[in-house]
């Protein structure tokens, strides 16, 4: 191992004496030179009075890129990350919680080694003077000795780094030899344990690093350098570590950093895989390179880059702009000191720190991978400040020419757009100080700086000169109590312009710049309140917002801010927690420390005191998540919350709800905070909670409008069930909830079963499985649940039916079996309700002017497609004015014929399209959208197809099930259009995924919504099915067929709201509304009777009957829109008769339309029109007061094929557009000319 040989330490006594003495001692007065100040001219004046303009408006230009949130371009470096991670949008729910650190990390012990022989140049050293001198902002000369002032530099060195970390253990290691650096390092590893150790190496005083990875120290004599190679340092400090080396060269050691350190007690020497991720290196230049001498910057500039940044920070501001504040700054004045202290945000040198926090910290968010970010900036106070400071120091050194490196590398930051509000915020700060300053004599803009005489060699070595400014400010004078000054601009004009990015930028893939900001904000009481609504808004935007929020680490200072009495600060940390919880539902468990449960708690007892305005009860339900995602599971939490009463609170809010479907919402998570509550408790300890609040909750589980409210209150009596409950209950509420329109309330209800098996009750269940009947308590009633349980078993709804088997196996196979139901569905959809101030929420709700619509981003592709829709729609509702025009005007010329006089005004239907619905024998149903150019058939084989009328090319095809389809109507048409289709068995399917606004040829993901059995049916001598009827007004299905009476459908609440028998022995086989009397309906039946039902609770006459005139079968009743009325019906036997719809009596009038039978009879919703078809093979087109329009018996062209036997028939509801269907696969659409 080679050594230097040449002497590096003559022998010099070191005088005995305290520096102390020394530092404390006054400094000696100024001295200024007796010159007097020259005064610039006007031009010179007006010179340098533009240039400061021209400054002003480049830093302003920059912080306006800043403000537009430029995002900071990407490279090569992110790999992976640099993708677009926000691809899939804000409220992608695929996103998966990453923000938790794996291992929280801390340093724990320092090693400081100074290598700096003060008074001896190590011989590769470039002998320039002047040059810089200054360690830790000391002179090397200025105490009383060498060693003394050895020791000087590294108390200040342990000082500067006890700023950011004042719990680590420190060993400084001044001068040392090969062996001192190897005892040392091995005593901080085996006190840190498992923790990272930080060695930080100033090598000013010896050799450069050498190519084979070596640096160097001193011999026991100090009379040679001995080389240390670098693997022998790691495999000593080992890992985690973090080496800091201030040294020209030190670029050349990173390669030897990056290598493989071979395992110990390992004889294969195979290689190994690097340990990047537990060696962490930062070094000043690269391997070429040296320090930087210049005389004004301290030598250890990288040091005083990590240690103290904002004396770097001004000082390099200064230099670069002397300029600024008419020239009244220089580093005279910033080396007096900023007042104040670092840790007091209040003063200007807090401030200034607490902005070069938040704009380091924001750059390295914009620049990194979040990964690297979490690990770098967030897992290690002190790792983080050392990167922190790390990127002032690539922004200085840069401009010296040098290239700072680090492992892992870094890209690029000294050219970020952020850094020029860093010197608008510095500049602001110096120009208040030196304006402050103003008493005192102040340099005109022309008087050069005076430099002190630089110290010949024999006064560097023998007779050093005293710098007392440094040296009073290392005695640690206490300072004088700062004077009040005006705060920075800088965190409002950034919250300023995340506000701008949530109006306007959020629906952008970027993440906003100024998120750390806002995180650096919320330690500032003046802005924390704007700070945490804005933070609110952007949480809501998704689940891929909340875990950016979290990433950045939001998370300890939300946690903290719930133990503040301020109450203008609970409403925006509901909600923030809210998101939080939603997103990560392991966050729970921090809530346990601090008390910070009962704050909610408190919270949303406050809340039940309050009127119950919108912002309330939005308060409310966060609340009442909160609770629910807190309590379950969790017996700390519950029994806290029942000392605090919440179950009285939680009895006091469900009494004191409206009951409306405004509020559902509030009551789900009522019923579920409720169920939380007792879930898994002794019956003893909640016997107060569960009486009242149990009788509440089975009244909503029976009664409730909104069927969501009624799927989380039976989650909540599966919750609330005891060991030795009485089942009578529990299957009087099962037998109501297994007949429910909504098949969430019924799956809801096999849950129900499952928990009262777990309950005490599965073996009474398990033997009527077995032996098909076993003993019962009470009344039969396990009989019946477990034949509602077989009920559902058969549901026509699939997942529930998949539900129910699952129970039914749980119970006979003792298998395990997950309750996920209400509460999984309703933490789910809790998510995506947060969004209510996105842009993708505002969509999902009604709008009624298009002024709302343009608000709601029209360029965005839901907002387009709701503008489509809403123009579609006006378009739509004109052409059914001009068809009621059109055939007005038909109406006129068929008088003007039937006096005799010449008219040209003919309306006939002609064909226009035909199409083959290939497979199908027979069309048995059609239906017109009413807004798009879609027609629905139906075969005979429960086939459906969507077909363009207008191209005649099919949409979609799919198979409404086994069974025949009788029935199909068309709901919520003006928006996204569901298709419901009845089957012969009475069940209702609502199809969804139609995509009626796509091409004819892609592909459509057309799917059951919801299906219910709609009608209990009967046997008889001729059956219908299910007929029924959609009232878009009342948002009613009216069903009857196979069934002795009429059941009324409230498709919003998912109920049935009435029953009304038919008292009749023959199937119904039409249902019609009245369309000004949505309440009255007219039943058809086989036997020719009509009947009209006043479903009004208050009806005096609920059934009435005209009379029974028809001999067959009902084939059509419809009362026209503008004629209400006149109600007309057609029966088999081909008559048509009209009755006036007031009242139930004889007809009007009769018209004879044919002597064939009648197979199909339809009437226009808007024109006095009618079509009647039958089976020999003809359509008839009439108006309704008999008179005939055209005869259509053959298909048109070449060759003329006669239609087939006419099955069904159907009128567009606005066009003057027919389509009928035959018994072969033939279809035909007709439209007036």
């Amino acid at each position: 191992m080679s050594t230097f040989e040449t002497p590096v330490r003559p022998d010099v006594q070191v005088p005995r004496g305290d520096i102390l003495a020394a530092l404390r001692a006054p400094p000696p007065s100024a001295v200024r030179a007796a010159t007097p100040p020259h005064r610039p001219t006007k031009a010179q004046e007006l010179e340098i009075e533009q240039e400061r303009q021209a400054q002003a408006l480049r830093e302003l230009d920059a912080l306006r890129l800043v403000f537009r949130g430029a995002h900071h371009r990407r490279g090569a470096f992110d790999e992976e990350e640099a993708q677009p991670e926000e691809e899939a949008g804000w409220a992608d729910l695929s996103v998966e919680p990453t923000w938790r650190l794996r291992e929280r990390m801390k340093t724990v012990s320092v090693a400081l080694v100074l290598c700096l022989n003060i008074g001896t140049d190590p011989p590769d050293a470039v002998a320039a003077s002047p040059r810089a001198r200054r360690e830790c902002w000391l002179e090397p000369f200025a105490g009383p000795s060498r060693q003394k002032a050895l020791e000087t530099i590294g108390a200040a060195l342990q000082a500067q780094y006890e700023r950011w970390q004042s719990r680590a253990r420190y060993r400084q290691l001044l001068d040392p030899t090969a062996d001192e650096l190897r005892r040392l390092c091995a005593a901080l590893r085996r006190s840190a344990r498992s923790d990272r150790v930080l060695v930080h190496l100033n090598g000013h005083g010896v050799p450069r690093p050498t190519a084979n990875g070596e640096v160097w120290v001193f011999n026991k004599n100090y009379t040679q350098y001995i080389p240390l190679s670098v693997y022998e340092l790691r495999a000593v400090v080992q890992a985690p570590a973090v080496f800091v080396l201030d040294c020209s060269g030190a670029g050349i050691l990173l390669p030897h950093f990056r290598a493989a350190m071979p395992r110990p007690n390992d004889d294969d020497e195979k290689p190994q895989t690097p340990l990047k991720d537990d060696c962490i290196v930062l070094a000043p230049c690269a391997a070429d390179e040296t320090l930087p001498s210049d005389p004004r910057l301290p030598a250890d500039l990288f040091t005083a880059c990590l240690t103290t940044p904002i004396s770097v920070a001004l000082r390099d501001f200064v230099r670069r702009h002397p300029d600024s504040a008419r020239g009244r700054l220089d580093e005279e004045t910033v080396e007096a000191g900023v007042p104040g202290r670092l840790g007091d945000r209040k003063t200007p040198l807090g401030e200034l720190n607490w902005i070069f926090t938040a704009v380091t910290d924001t750059i390295a968010w914009n620049v990194l991978p979040a990964r690297l970010f979490q690990r770098l900036f967030r897992e290690d106070l002190l790792l983080a400040s050392l990167f922190r400071n790390f990127l002032l120091a690539e922004r200085v050194f840069r401009r010296h020419g040098r290239t700072p490196a680090t492992i892992p590398a870094l890209p690029p930051t000294a050219d970020h757009p952020l850094w020029a509000a860093w010197d608008l915020a510095a500049e602001g700060c110096l120009a208040r100080l030196a304006s402050a300053q103003n008493a005192s004599p102040v340099k005109q803009p022309s008087e050069t700086p005076e430099k002190a005489p630089e110290p010949s060699p024999k006064e560097t070595e023998d007779q050093p000169r005293v710098h007392h400014r440094s040296l009073r400010v290392l005695a640690r004078v206490p300072p004088a109590p700062p004077e009040p000054t005006e705060p920075s601009p800088f965190f409002e004009e950034q919250l300023t312009a995340f506000e701008v990015w949530l109006r306007f930028g959020a629906g952008a893939v970027a993440k906003p710049e100024q998120l750390p900001v806002v995180l650096q904000v919320l330690l500032s009481q003046a802005h924390r309140v704007r700070a945490l609504v804005l933070l609110r808004r952007f949480l809501e935007l998704g689940p891929r917002a909340v875990d950016v929020a979290l990433c950045v680490g939001i998370f300890p200072y939300v946690l903290k801010l719930l133990q503040s009495p301020a109450p203008e600060l609970r409403r925006p940390l509901v909600a923030i927690w809210a998101a939080i919880l939603a997103f990560d539902g392991s966050c729970r468990s921090d809530l346990a420390r601090d008390g910070a449960r009962e704050a909610f708690v408190a919270h949303l007892t406050y809340l039940s005191r309050e009127d119950d305005s919108g912002e309330n009860t939005e308060q409310k339900r966060l609340a009442c998540f909160i609770l629910a995602t807190v309590c379950r599971g969790e017996p700390s939490a519950r029994d806290a919350c029942l000392t605090k009463r919440l179950d009285a609170v939680l009895l006091d809010l469900l009494r004191n709800d409206e009951g409306t479907l405004t509020t559902s919402h509030l009551r789900r998570w009522l019923l579920l905070c409720s169920g939380a509550l007792v879930d898994g408790a002794a019956p003893e300890a909640t016997q107060d909670a569960r009486g009242p609040l149990k009788e509440e909750v089975i009244r909503l589980a029976l009664a409730d409008a909104d069927p969501c409210c009624r799927a989380c209150a039976l989650d909540t009596v599966g919750s609330m069930l005891c060991v030795d409950e009485d089942v009578t209950e529990c299957a009087s509420i099962l037998k109501t909830a297994c007949r429910d329109g909504s098949a969430f309330v019924r799956r809801e209800a096999a849950l129900l079963i499952h928990a009262l098996s777990k309950k005490g009750h599965q073996t009474a269940l398990k033997a009527l499985t077995e032996e098909g009947q076993g003993e019962s308590k009470g009344d039969d009633c396990y009989e019946s649940i477990f034949r509602i349980l077989q009920l559902l078993c058969k549901d026509p709804f699939a997942p529930t039916a998949e539900t129910a088997r699952s129970v039914l196996d749980a119970i006979t196979q003792d298998t395990p079996m997950t309750r996920e139901g209400a509460r999984q569905w309703a933490s789910k959809r809790f998510g995506l309700s947060l969004r209510s101030t996105s842009v993708a929420a505002a969509f999902s709700q009604s709008s009624t002017s298009l002024e709302e619509l343009l608000e709601m981003d029209p360029l965005s592709s839901d907002g387009e497609m709701r503008l489509y829709r809403r123009h579609r729609n006006r378009y739509c509702l004109r052409e059914a004015s001009a068809s009621r025009r059109r055939a007005k005007e038909a109406l006129a010329a068929r008088e003007q014929e039937k006096r005799g006089a010449p008219s040209t005004q003919v309306l006939r239907f002609a064909q226009t399209k035909t199409f083959e619905n290939v497979g199908a024998e027979m069309t048995s149903v059609m239906r017109f959208h009413p807004f798009e150019s879609v027609l629905a058939v139906v075969d005979e084989r429960s086939g459906v197809s969507l077909w363009d009328f207008n191209d005649g090319a099919a949409v979609a095809r799919w198979n409404n099930g086994d069974l025949r389809t009788t029935s199909i109507e068309w709901v919520n048409a003006h928006a996204s259009s569901l298709l419901l289709a009845g089957d012969v068995d009475g069940v209702v399917r609502v199809w969804g995924g139609l995509g009626l606004e796509q091409g004819p040829y892609e592909e459509r993901s057309v799917r059951v919504v919801s299906a219910f059995r709609a009608i209990d049916v009967v046997s008889f001598q001729k059956s219908a099915g299910l007929v029924c009827s959609w009232s878009a007004r009342e948002a009613h299905l009216y069903c009857a067929g196979d069934a002795n009476s009429l059941v009324s459908w409230d498709l919003e609440r998912e109920c049935s709201v009435r029953a009304m028998a038919t008292d009749t022995d023959a199937c119904a086989t039409v249902v019609t509304t009245l369309p000004l009397q949505p309440h009255r309906v007219t039943l058809g039946f086989a036997d020719g009777q009509l009947k009209v039902f006043d479903l009004r609770d208050r009806a005096t006459r609920p059934c009435q009957s005209y009379a029974h005139e028809h001999s067959s079968w009902i084939v059509h009743a419809d009362a026209h829109k503008h004629s209400p009325s006149e109600l007309c019906s057609g029966c088999v036997a081909g008559d048509l008769k009209f009755w006036d719809a007031r009242i139930a009596g004889v007809s009007n009038r009769t018209l004879d339309v044919q002597n064939s039978a009648m197979t199909a009879l339809s009437a226009h919703a808007e024109a006095p029109l009618l079509a009647s078809g039958s089976h020999n093979q003809f359509v008839k087109f009439m108006l309704r007061d008999g008179d005939q329009l055209n005869i259509v018996r053959y298909h048109d062209g070449v060759f003329g094929q006669r239609i087939g036997p006419v099955a069904s028939l159907a009128f567009h509801p606005t066009k003057l557009v027919a389509a009928a269907g035959s018994t072969d696969a033939v279809v035909g659409i007709y439209a007036a000319s």
